[in-house]
């Protein structure tokens, strides 16, 4: 898929406060949207802005910009044997123009500057959507696994191999 809008993507760990709060906005949109369909809810239903400040601690967040303005983000870690693609969002005006790949293939060149061999990511087992668009990105089902308290599968884990 090519990017049909210029995006510029950043491996960030400051951001002034407005920033912060436009990104946890972006986030809790982009999340809220899939509330109805997805059980258990979400985990970044509990998260505040200061629970998404202290990942970068840990994390690598990645953030797109476009028109001066902050549209879209994930956060990457290292697990050793892949890097693992968590809390992909992308700004619902922003949708469709490629920036979701982007923010893919910036973890693809940091888990290759890592000497990682795949990045690996999560995706609610409801969201076929979602399966379908990381597919299009390289990726493959690798496995099911159930939230606390389930007896169902409630995600799915994918993997793309670099």
């Amino acid at each position: 898929m090519a990017v049909s809008e210029v995006a510029t993507i950043k491996e960030v760990e400051v951001l002034s406060e407005a920033e912060w709060r436009r990104l946890f906005a972006m986030l809790q949109d982009a999340f809220v949207e899939n509330a109805p369909h997805i059980d258990p809810p979400s985990s970044l239903e509990q998260l505040s802005l200061g629970d998404i400040k202290r990942m970068v601690l840990e994390d690598t967040m990645l953030v797109a910009w476009s028109g001066g303005g902050i549209v879209g983000c994930a956060f990457v870690s290292d697990r050793n044997d892949h890097l693992y693609l968590g809390r992909l969002a992308v700004s619902a005006q922003h949708r469709r123009g490629g920036i979701a790949t982007a923010l893919v293939r910036h973890a693809f060149m940091k888990a290759e500057e890592l000497g990682l061999p795949a990045v690996q990511l999560q995706t609610r087992v409801e969201l076929t959507n979602n399966h379908a668009a990381f597919e299009r990105m390289g990726f493959t089902k690798i496995g099911e696994e159930a939230h606390p308290g389930f007896d169902r599968p409630t995600s799915i884990r994918m993997e793309c191999r670099l």
